[in-house]
């Protein structure tokens, strides 16, 4: 009896005392920590030491299995892996894991890089289509993306197949079998046609008598207010998103995981919003157009909620229609002084701060114009023609003299009038002159160091301006939420080149 007990003993040598082993760094580097099968949350991870958000690399024994989920409670996107992994970046779950789930696996393999290269046997991947380029074969099993490139076959580049008699692959175009996919049973000289040249990141081999090809024809999408992707250039999952607000939890009820949208189709007429947190707080932007990767926005898989609504410019753009009856250009307006930066022809007709948006002409950006023969244009400090208001027949090369630099919000282009104000003043309402304490003063100064360390780290912009007001609390100071700085904000202004200028102003209105 005792030699049986020993005999199974050494049999099952790795189940009795492996465990997986997780690493803070890639290649295996930075502190390690063993856990043995089980399920672990976020809390139950950092009792062990594993803070949320941590693992680069995992050590995965024979015998085992390891479930990564992107989220706590093993929620989210999550991804199988059946062995070890030297850097999790290339799978996209580098430094995101939330929860675990460790199982045992009693199935007989074979390692990857002892695999079958009998000539007819198996699969074989080519990086250039006809056959040609880098090859490696590969029987029968799954393959992630880690495992095709320890055999030579880097992430997207696979472009033709050779199928061995009795085999069949599935090609996928994402991680961990997940995505488009193509199923090949003979051999296919160039993957081009079939779109999935240069776009496979998996494959799975199974041995198969089929004697057809099936690669699937995408399904068109339907129109809708925006449509969601998982992957950049309008790939991965699709779902498509209609008017109202999304919270995490919305979302997932749709099919969208928390931070997994990389590109945005936005339809005509529409506008999303996009939050980096949950119900709508945190860093945000507005989109009104496609965008076929949020990596240049920093927000590549980071959205957790979003609002989808109509766009205000579509009904701006109607309004100016209706108010425009010349079709000729009145005046060429400029974002700084000398008739330098961007610069929009405006045709006749009376834009308020919703119709020059349109125009692509953000609320307090105007610093310059030229106004073309024989007609005028007349400039108002705020949103509906009112306030401080002048009328210009000739090109002015700077706003500063007139105190309407970047302080425009609406505007009048017309034909020139035969009688007109001879001072030029339209409407004239005086302001109040701000005066300071010297507690106001230091708490505008607090304000403006606040904000100052966004400015030095590049990250003071309009998709941050929400959290920068709260973090530095510039609701409680008046110089700093009366339009002036956030005008130059969403203009692109808040920058360290301009900082020290565009602070003093912000201080003292007497110098705007």
């Amino acid at each position: 009896m005792k030699r049986c007990v020993l005999l199974l003993l050494l049999a099952f040598p790795m189940l009795a005392s492996a465990d997986v082993t997780f690493y803070s760094k890639c290649d295996y580097k930075g502190p390690g920590v063993a856990l043995a099968p089980g399920d672990y949350t976020a809390r139950e991870m950092l009792q062990f030491g594993i803070p949320q958000d941590s693992i680069s690399a995992v050590d995965v024994p024979r015998g085992l299995t390891v479930t990564l989920y992107e989220n706590d409670l093993f929620d989210g996107r999550y991804g199988t892996l059946k062995r070890s992994d030297p850097c999790l970046t290339n799978d996209r779950f580098d430094d995101v894991v939330s929860s675990i789930s460790i199982r045992e696996s009693f199935e007989v393999t074979t390692p990857i890089a002892q695999a079958d290269t009998r000539s007819n046997a198996g699969i074989t991947l080519y990086t250039e289509c006809g056959f040609a380029g880098s090859s490696a074969i590969v029987g029968e099993g799954n393959y992630n993306l880690s495992q095709l490139k320890k055999l030579g076959i880097p992430d997207n580049t696979v472009s033709s197949v050779k199928v061995a008699d009795g085999y069949a692959v599935t090609l996928y175009e994402n991680d961990f079998l997940r995505g488009r996919s193509g199923r090949l049973v003979q051999d296919l000289s160039c993957l081009q046609n079939d779109k999935f040249d240069d776009t496979v990141s998996s494959v799975a081999v199974v041995r198969s008598a089929d004697a057809v090809i099936e690669t699937p024809t995408p399904a068109a999408v339907a129109q809708s207010a925006i449509t969601l992707y998982s992957e950049c250039n309008y790939k991965g999952r699709a779902v498509n998103v209609e008017e109202g607000e999304f919270s995490t939890e919305m979302l997932l009820k749709l099919g969208v995981a928390n931070n997994s949208i990389s590109s945005i189709r936005v339809s005509d007429g529409f506008q999303v919003e996009l939050f980096e947190n949950d119900f709508y707080r945190g860093s945000s932007g507005t989109l009104r157009q496609n965008d076929n990767c949020l990596v240049d926005d920093r927000f590549n898989d980071t959205i957790s909620s979003l609002i989808v609504s109509r766009d205000p410019r579509a009904v701006a753009d109607a309004e100016v229609a209706a108010t425009v009856k010349d079709n000729r250009v009145g005046v060429t307006v400029f974002g700084h002084c000398n008739y330098k930066g961007g610069s929009v022809k405006i045709k006749v007709g009376e834009y308020n701060v919703d119709a020059l948006k349109a125009l692509r002409i953000k609320d307090n950006v105007i610093s310059s114009f030229k106004v073309e023969k024989g007609f005028q244009v007349t400039m108002y400090d705020a949103a509906d023609f009112t306030g401080q208001g002048k009328i210009f027949t000739e090109n002015d090369s700077c706003l500063d003299d007139d105190r309407l630099n970047e302080a425009v919000s609406s505007l009048v282009v017309e034909p020139l009038k035969v009688t007109r104000p001879t001072n030029n003043q339209v409407t004239q309402i005086r302001k109040p002159t701000v005066t300071s304490s010297d507690n106001d003063l230091a708490a505008v100064n607090k304000a403006l160091q606040c904000v100052e360390q966004y400015v030095s780290r590049g990250l003071c912009d309009s998709h941050r301006w929400a959290n920068i007001s709260q973090r530095c609390d510039l609701a409680k100071t008046e110089l700093m939420t009366d339009g002036y700085l956030r005008g130059h904000v969403d203009a692109g202004n808040c920058k360290t080149e301009y900082w020290e200028e565009l602070s003093r102003r912000v201080a003292n209105p007497a110098q705007r």
